[in-house]
């Protein structure tokens, strides 16, 4: 029972792509039902994912096969039934462009196995094909600000607690909390669909809310300590970037995962698969995660397309690539091919071939635009295809980017790895400092004195390091150890600090005097005294670095001051870099540094 329509939109393709490629928002906007999906592993390697779900009174089980798409241009699903009244379901869209419009082209071919499933399959292909329509036209009204949501239909208030409401926010309030803030959240609470207040991602709600980033991490760590949200940890599959299991306690995060939709098993790392999300207090709200649809592109924004080939096939398609790096991966087998796509320079085709070892591309380099594939499959099973952008996401706030965060760190101290876990971080920026001369300061000033000077200088550096979006990990005697995400906001912490302590007044005869170093790279994340703590080379050298300045300055490390960010703040700050090599202990060879003077 096949049948077609198409339509035009007064809204550009690409913009309308992210709509109806969000097959879990879109599918309750239809009205379809909550989806059960089970994955079940096969005896050759991978899973079979079994979905059941209940239509009119027939309960359906099918196999869900991969969808298939191009983005941002079309895709296509295809169900195998296992139980009720039809056999197989073919379906998929295509966004043609027109201009500053869109052709939208939508099929469904709904086979029958049973009388009942021929009476309901025109039904069923009919009353989907208009809903599509209708939504789809809520999307251009959408993009054209005509509607405050491209999904209005899906809006029911929520049994919301309004007592408990009211007397969290209030908590919220005193604990610093910007009003408009708190009222814009309690509203995203009471109005939003259940999927919209489980694994939140901050992050992704500034950008709809157009609210400062870290101000609205910031307002989701309080709004948990004031009992509106609850915090969870998510270890996140490395290929789908699905969540394969979320966690009430870092203390539960283990390095060993499984994901068992891609049927991998891989270790959880600190920057990329270990990702803070929140959901609204049970207190609250109750609310549930249900999915409507959990295999449509909306799901893997990071796949740009993603083929099924059997094996000896092979597949043509034209896609339009962004600069930036890709991964071409097919599942089940072993090592992906590595892409790279830049303005201006680069071939315009890529030919791939998948064998039981990976996949093997030719034409590696890449010109940004419309790019010509290729892909055949030589492996002897069936395989599906991903081409991948390499990237994480920028929505997501990950244990790593949390932990170097001074609010995270005062309000959820006691949140830390099991004493026996460690987790890799690819990079961090690590910084020490410490008062030169601070024996001599005690001496001269007296303990009461010395005392004071040495807790102001812990406040001036507490603040600037919050400032910066850094947090103090640990204080060794004068000494502190600080980290941050990004070498940039160190440097920046660095320079304020060094400005403040240099303009202080003299007290008692004495002045604070701060040495200052800083190195960026890997380490690992470590629970060290009850504390959440790094560890490695990468924390070594920073200390090091520290032991070579001279008070006052800032000692930077190859891998900070080479880069260019980094060398224009300093040189507007402080002038042009002092460049040496220098003897560390534990260090083999001269170690490249720099120091940079703050006036």
């Amino acid at each position: 029972m096949r049948s077609e329509r198409s339509f035009v939109l007064e809204a550009s393709a690409d913009a309308i792509w992210p709509l109806v490629a969000n097959t879990d928002s879109l599918n309750r906007e239809l009205g379809l039902p909550v989806v059960n999906y089970q994955p079940v592993p096969k005896a050759s390697g991978g899973t079979t994912i079994i979905a059941k779900a209940s239509l009119m009174g027939q309960d359906l089980e099918w196999v869900e096969h991969p969808f298939e798409w191009i983005a941002p241009r079309e895709y296509t699903i295809e169900r195998e039934f296992v139980k009720g009244p039809f056999k197989r379901l073919l379906t998929g869209v295509k966004l043609v462009p027109e201009g500053a419009r869109t052709k939208v082209e939508v099929f469904a071919d709904l086979e029958p196995r049973t009388f009942l499933g021929q009476l309901g399959a025109n039904v069923v292909v009919s009353k989907n094909l208009e809903g599509f329509r209708g939504a789809a036209e809520n999307f251009a009204k959408f993009l054209k600000h005509e509607l405050d949501s491209p999904y209005p239909k899906r809006f029911a208030r929520a049994s919301v607690d309004e007592a408990a409401l009211k007397q969290a926010s209030a908590r919220l309030l005193e604990m610093g909390a910007d009003q408009a803030a708190m009222k814009r959240l309690c509203a995203h609470l009471r109005s939003a669909v259940d999927e919209e207040v489980t694994r939140m991602r901050p992050f992704e709600l500034a950008g709809a809310w157009k609210s400062e980033r870290y101000e609205t991490l910031r307002l989701f760590l309080l709004a948990t300590r004031a009992g509106l949200l609850d915090m969870a940890w998510n270890v996140v599959c490395p290929s789908c970037r699905g969540v394969t299991c979320e966690l009430p306690s870092l203390n539960q995060v283990r390095r060993g995962a499984h994901c068992a939709t891609c049927g991998i098993d891989y270790n959880a790392n600190f920057d990329q698969t270990v990702e803070v999300r929140f959901n609204v207090n049970a207190g609250i709200r109750k609310a549930a995660h249900q999915v409507f649809c959990a295999g449509g592109p909306g799901n893997t924004p990071h796949y740009v397309a993603q083929v099924r080939l059997a094996d000896r096939a092979a597949r043509d398609f034209e896609l339009v690539m962004a600069p930036g790096r890709y991964r071409v991966s097919a599942a089940g087998t072993g090592h992906p091919a590595e892409l790279e796509v830049a303005e201006g320079a680069g071939g315009a085709e890529v030919s791939a071939r998948v064998d039981a070892h990976g996949v093997h591309a030719q034409g590696s380099t890449l010109k940004a635009g419309p790019v010509r594939w290729k892909i055949a499959n030589e492996s002897g099973a069936e395989r599906v295809v991903h081409v991948e952008r390499a990237e994480w996401s920028e929505a997501a706030v990950s244990a790593s980017l949390v932990s170097t965060l001074q609010d995270f760190r005062d309000l959820f101290s006691k949140e830390m790895l099991a004493a026996d876990e460690e987790l890799s971080i690819r990079s961090l920026t690590i910084v020490f400092t410490d008062l030169k001369g601070s024996t001599g300061l005690y001496e001269e000033a007296g303990d009461a004195q010395a005392y004071t000077l040495v807790r102001e200088h812990f406040g001036v550096l507490t603040r600037h390091i919050r400032a910066h979006h850094g947090a103090v990990v640990k204080t060794i005697g004068d000494a502190v150890m600080a980290a941050f995400m990004s070498p940039e906001d160190a440097v920046r912490a660095a320079l304020a600090i060094q400005r403040e302590i240099g303009a202080q007044p003299a007290k008692g005869g004495r002045r604070i005097v701060l040495k200052l170093g800083m190195h960026t790279g890997p380490c690992i994340a470590v629970n060290a005294n009850e504390k959440l703590d790094y560890f490695g080379t990468t924390v070594n050298l920073a200390q090091r670095a520290q032991s070579q300045s001279q008070g006052g300055d800032l000692v930077l490390t190859q891998p900070v001051f080479e880069r260019e960010a980094v060398r224009a703040l300093v040189e507007q700050a402080a002038g042009p870099l002092e460049h040496f090599d220098a003897d560390v202990k534990g260090f083999s060879k001269k170690i490249p540094l720099a120091r940079a003077v703050v006036k």
